[in-house]
């Protein structure tokens, strides 16, 4: 038996119950079946291995976290191209990925070791269209794949070394970003410049040199708050190619409120964030002097 570190990558199709409603049994085996070996032309152009099909999903190992992480890109980005070029339909389909890394047998391939478990688990939690990754695979990704990443929480899991995992999702779906070519990033356009946010006496700048900024009750957040309605990174504020958005990853959301006095509730999604205004903690919307002030310049 061969052992080995590799990056497990588990793409699941979401939604294929629909699929048999309402195209059939028969057509919609065939797009799900195209869906898969569309998968797998990605996985392998990558230089991975496709390593089981079971029902919807797939289970993939790569020698390399980087180029996983590319093969996750690249299929959430193709998965609708292969559903169009394989069955002439309008019903959309979504996927979730989970992704983790660690040893595993690789001949014969150990489709129970904990790294396939973990990763078919996240790939379960996930949302569609969503990519889960967990701390072990994120410290091993490359700085451009980091950088696309934010903390969603962590849960118990008594099997693992640590007892935890830390779990992350990757964002795939940045203005001008493709999967492989990470130098292929066209230069900023026009839009927001740079986002100036005051919280607390202090000032907290978004732009180029610093695309992010978190906020939550954990000290490795820029921004700390520490409140019950606060989760441990409760928000991200991030600028790419002009373009500011605000993803929740918190239990009691986030809150906009604009200048207008007009307010936007964001719960564990990502809103573009323009004009100016405050950000609050869950239902700390109530209290202003909670808020935190930002200008989109």
């Amino acid at each position: 038996m061969t052992s080995k570190r590799s990056a497990i990558l588990v793409a699941d199709i979401v939604g294929s119950a629909r699929l048999y409603v309402h195209l059939g049994d028969d057509a919609a085996k065939e797009l799900i079946t195209d869906c898969l070996d569309g998968l797998a032309r990605i996985v392998e152009g990558l230089e991975g291995s496709v390593e089981a099909k079971i029902g919807d999903e797939v289970v993939c190992r790569f020698d390399d976290a980087g180029k996983a992480a590319a093969a996750s890109s690249e299929m959430q980005q193709s998965i609708s191209q292969i559903v169009a070029e394989s069955v002439r339909s309008d019903q959309a389909v979504f996927l979730s990925i989970g992704l983790h890394i660690g040893e595993v047998i690789t001949d014969p391939f150990d489709m129970v070791a904990e790294p396939v478990t973990i990763a078919r688990h996240l790939a379960e939690v996930a949302k569609a269209g969503q990519t889960l990754i967990t701390q072990d695979i994120l410290s091993e990704l490359p700085g451009f794949y980091r950088a696309m990443t934010r903390y969603i929480d962590d849960e118990p899991w008594p099997s693992n070394g640590a007892d935890r995992l830390m779990i992350h999702e990757m964002i795939w779906e940045v203005d001008g970003v493709t999967a492989a070519a990470p130098s292929a990033i066209p230069p900023p356009r026009a839009g927001t410049l740079r986002v100036v946010m005051h919280f607390e006496g202090r000032e907290f700048i978004v732009d180029e040199a610093r695309p992010f900024v978190t906020a939550g009750r954990g000290e490795n957040n820029d921004i700390v708050a520490t409140d019950d309605l606060v989760s441990h990174e409760h928000f991200r504020v991030e600028l790419r190619h002009g373009r500011c958005t605000i993803s929740d990853n918190s239990t009691n959301g986030t809150y906009l409120i604009s200048a207008r006095g007009i307010t936007t509730p964001v719960r564990r999604e990502t809103l573009p964030l323009k004009g100016e205004g405050h950000v609050h903690f869950g239902n700390a919307g109530d209290h202003t002097d909670f808020g935190i002030e930002f200008i989109c310049e």
